[in-house]
């Protein structure tokens, strides 16, 4: 997608979303990590991207007598 109005509200979603996995949702070993990447909540690369590319995963799948299983496959196969 490349809708400039469109990008900022995603923008605005994914940074929303990271401050507060940033502020309680992440595990403390992460938190000690993610400065060293140089990673916070801001996520201005989502405006200035050319294109944005949605990827979406199932956390897991319902089988035919009811139970749940994670599927096959991860999301670093979208890497």
């Amino acid at each position: 997608m490349a809708d400039p109005g469109l990008k900022q509200k995603i923008r605005a979603a994914a940074e929303a979303e990271q401050r507060k996995f940033h502020s309680h949702r992440a595990p403390p070993e992460w938190l000690e990590v993610l400065p060293l990447l140089g990673t916070d909540a801001s996520k201005p690369i989502v405006e200035t991207a050319p294109w944005l590319i949605a990827v979406f995963i199932r956390r897991f799948e319902r089988l035919s007598n009811g139970a749940q299983r994670k599927p096959l496959g991860a999301i670093a196969d979208c890497v």
